[in-house]
């Protein structure tokens, strides 16, 4: 799945969360306070096979240091527009 992630540094109404994850193409990302930053270079885009594949994209090098430990997954937000890509 084609993702567009935004963040890190994200305002307080990210909802404490470092990144937040639509599908391309998502009518959310041109909305609210997500707007200005999806049009920053605060986002990227890239295909995904799942959530875990996305997690270890964003944090490869953080990954590699703690020998696969992922609490890291919890710092995502998944809009609904990605409810169909798989955890793993």
């Amino acid at each position: 799945m084609r993702c567009v992630v935004v963040g890190p540094n994200l305002p307080h109404e990210a909802k404490g969360f470092t990144f937040h994850v639509h599908a391309e193409g998502c009518t959310d990302l041109d909305k609210g306070w997500i707007k200005s930053f999806a049009a920053l270079d605060k986002k990227f885009v890239v295909d995904y096979e799942s959530r875990r594949d996305l997690v270890d994209h964003v944090y490869a090098d953080i990954i590699e240091e703690d020998e696969g430990s992922y609490p890291y997954d919890e710092e995502f937000y998944y809009a609904p527009c990605v409810a169909g890509l798989p955890e793993a």
